[in-house]
């Protein structure tokens, strides 16, 4: 059993008591993992977190309709997202 698992299991353990004082889990930058997220999220609460620091965002491609058609696949994600 992982951190993670322990403290999901910690989480639904107590869902009920935490749910009747507010449906909103802070957390840090360690718990904002997909697996912890969506488990949390499945028990009814709505997720605060930081992001993790090898995290990043991409823009959604948009295409380019005066571009010349290329083959294979559309872009599906455009440039990263600067926070800087």
């Amino acid at each position: 059993m992982s951190m993670l698992d322990w403290y999901v299991a910690l989480v639904r353990s107590k869902a009920t008591e935490l749910l009747s004082l507010t449906d909103i889990l802070v957390a840090d930058a360690f718990f904002s993992k997909y697996e912890f997220v969506n488990e949390v999220i499945g028990m009814g609460f709505r997720f605060v977190g930081r992001l993790r620091a090898n995290s990043y965002l991409r823009y959604l491609a948009m295409p380019d309709s005066s571009a010349p058609r290329r083959r294979g696949r559309k872009k599906k994600y455009g440039e990263k997202v600067d926070f800087s």
